[in-house]
Protein backbone atom coordinates (compact mmCIF):
# COMPACT_ATOMS: atom_id res chain seq x y z
CA UNK A 1 0.00 0.00 0.00
CA UNK A 2 1.46 3.52 -0.74
CA UNK A 3 2.10 5.58 1.85
CA UNK A 4 0.03 8.69 2.27
CA UNK A 5 0.81 12.86 2.62
CA UNK A 6 0.30 14.52 5.93
CA UNK A 7 1.30 14.33 9.40
CA UNK A 8 2.43 10.77 11.20
CA UNK A 9 1.17 9.95 14.73
CA UNK A 10 -1.81 10.69 16.33
CA UNK A 11 -3.54 14.46 15.88
CA UNK A 12 -2.91 16.88 18.67
CA UNK A 13 0.33 16.08 19.60
CA UNK A 14 3.22 18.45 18.98
CA UNK A 15 6.55 17.49 17.28
CA UNK A 16 9.39 19.02 19.50
CA UNK A 17 12.07 19.12 17.57
CA UNK A 18 15.83 18.10 19.45
CA UNK A 19 18.94 20.66 18.51
CA UNK A 20 17.57 23.80 17.78
CA UNK A 21 19.12 27.08 19.12
CA UNK A 22 16.53 27.45 21.95
CA UNK A 23 17.35 23.69 23.09
CA UNK A 24 20.88 24.36 23.53
CA UNK A 25 20.29 27.40 24.75
CA UNK A 26 17.95 25.35 27.59
CA UNK A 27 20.36 23.12 27.93
CA UNK A 28 22.99 25.63 29.30
CA UNK A 29 20.33 27.37 31.52
CA UNK A 30 20.11 24.13 32.96
CA UNK A 31 23.61 23.29 33.22
CA UNK A 32 24.55 27.18 34.81
CA UNK A 33 21.67 27.99 36.63
CA UNK A 34 22.41 31.46 36.79
CA UNK A 35 23.74 33.22 33.62
CA UNK A 36 23.92 36.29 31.29
CA UNK A 37 22.37 36.61 27.46
CA UNK A 38 26.13 36.65 26.43
CA UNK A 39 26.54 33.22 28.76
CA UNK A 40 23.59 31.36 26.22
CA UNK A 41 24.46 33.09 23.46
CA UNK A 42 28.25 31.51 23.74
CA UNK A 43 27.26 28.08 24.84
CA UNK A 44 24.43 27.37 22.43
CA UNK A 45 26.21 29.00 19.33
CA UNK A 46 28.53 26.88 17.10
CA UNK A 47 30.37 27.03 13.90
CA UNK A 48 27.51 25.11 12.51
CA UNK A 49 24.45 27.48 13.50
CA UNK A 50 22.76 29.13 10.78
CA UNK A 51 19.95 31.10 12.87
CA UNK A 52 20.26 34.80 11.60
CA UNK A 53 20.70 36.67 14.91
CA UNK A 54 20.87 34.11 17.37
CA UNK A 55 21.26 36.80 20.36
CA UNK A 56 18.28 38.29 19.43
CA UNK A 57 16.64 34.83 18.98
CA UNK A 58 17.74 33.69 22.70
CA UNK A 59 16.77 37.42 24.11
CA UNK A 60 13.31 36.75 23.17
CA UNK A 61 13.05 33.42 24.38
CA UNK A 62 14.22 34.25 27.84
CA UNK A 63 11.79 36.92 27.79
CA UNK A 64 8.66 34.71 27.45
CA UNK A 65 9.84 32.23 29.86
CA UNK A 66 10.40 34.87 32.31
CA UNK A 67 6.93 36.13 32.15
CA UNK A 68 5.48 32.21 33.04
CA UNK A 69 8.21 32.23 36.01
CA UNK A 70 10.27 29.84 34.66
CA UNK A 71 13.42 32.40 35.00
CA UNK A 72 13.81 34.94 37.28
CA UNK A 73 15.91 38.43 36.68
CA UNK A 74 18.25 38.61 39.06
CA UNK A 75 18.66 42.38 40.52
CA UNK A 76 22.35 41.55 40.55
CA UNK A 77 24.28 42.38 37.34
CA UNK A 78 27.42 41.24 35.61
CA UNK A 79 30.66 43.22 36.40
CA UNK A 80 30.39 46.09 33.49
CA UNK A 81 33.04 45.96 30.25
CA UNK A 82 32.88 49.95 29.94
CA UNK A 83 33.06 52.85 32.28
CA UNK A 84 29.52 54.06 31.06
CA UNK A 85 28.25 50.37 31.28
CA UNK A 86 25.34 49.63 33.79
CA UNK A 87 26.65 45.99 33.42
CA UNK A 88 24.82 43.07 31.58
CA UNK A 89 21.34 41.65 33.44
CA UNK A 90 21.32 37.79 34.81
CA UNK A 91 18.61 34.81 35.27
CA UNK A 92 18.41 32.18 37.32
CA UNK A 93 16.52 29.13 36.44
CA UNK A 94 13.73 28.92 39.63
CA UNK A 95 11.51 25.77 37.48
CA UNK A 96 13.73 23.57 35.70
CA UNK A 97 10.63 21.51 33.72
CA UNK A 98 12.12 18.58 32.20
CA UNK A 99 15.27 17.44 29.39
CA UNK A 100 13.24 18.79 27.08
CA UNK A 101 13.02 22.71 25.85
CA UNK A 102 9.74 24.66 26.67
CA UNK A 103 7.98 26.20 23.87
CA UNK A 104 7.48 29.66 23.65
CA UNK A 105 3.53 30.15 21.80
CA UNK A 106 3.31 33.65 20.05
CA UNK A 107 -0.60 33.61 21.78
CA UNK A 108 1.26 33.86 25.17
CA UNK A 109 2.16 31.23 27.54
CA UNK A 110 4.79 28.07 26.98
CA UNK A 111 3.99 25.16 26.25
CA UNK A 112 5.68 22.05 27.92
CA UNK A 113 6.63 18.92 26.41
CA UNK A 114 7.70 17.15 29.15
CA UNK A 115 4.38 17.60 30.54
CA UNK A 116 2.17 18.00 27.90
CA UNK A 117 0.80 21.42 29.35
CA UNK A 118 1.14 24.92 28.71
CA UNK A 119 2.55 27.32 31.69
CA UNK A 120 1.32 30.39 32.21
CA UNK A 121 -1.23 30.95 29.83
CA UNK A 122 -3.21 34.69 29.99
CA UNK A 123 -6.81 33.90 30.96
CA UNK A 124 -9.74 35.16 28.78
CA UNK A 125 -11.79 37.88 30.32
CA UNK A 126 -15.29 36.37 29.58
CA UNK A 127 -13.40 33.10 31.12
CA UNK A 128 -12.92 35.04 34.64
CA UNK A 129 -16.48 36.75 34.99
CA UNK A 130 -17.89 33.57 34.05
CA UNK A 131 -16.42 31.76 37.01
CA UNK A 132 -17.79 35.11 39.38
Amino acid sequence: MASKPGPKGPPGKLHVVQGTLRQKAWLAMQIKGKFSLSDLVRNAVGADCKAKDPRNNIGRYVKALTAVGILVEMKRRLAPASPTSNGEKRWMLVRDVGRQAPVARIAGGVYDPNSGQVIGLPVIEAEATRDE
